[in-house]
């Protein structure tokens, strides 16, 4: 992948974070990701964890923000398994 902008997840319930350049902007389809997922692990949506990702990802028309969005969602939760496990 042509490194182009990096976007950066961070750290947060005791796991680490993570650091990934794409090969456009998509910063702002990344930044959903995190609150699509926090929403989620907040309570604040009712439908089950593969429902917020496909309905809200699929929201997005760029498939390189789709992944984007995909990988800061799954990501997120992943911090907060590790975090608590």
């Amino acid at each position: 992948m042509t490194k182009g902008t990096t976007t950066t997840l961070p750290a947060n319930d005791g796991y680490p974070g993570l650091t990934i350049s794409w090969s456009k902007d998509c910063r702002p389809a990344f930044h959903e990701g995190i609150r699509a997922a926090e929403r989620w692990l907040n309570g604040k949506r009712s439908h089950w964890l593969w429902a917020a990702l496909i309905f809200e990802r699929d929201a997005l028309q760029d498939e390189t923000d789709r992944k984007a969005f995909e990988v800061a969602f799954m990501s997120r939760i992943q911090q907060r398994l590790e975090g608590t496990g």
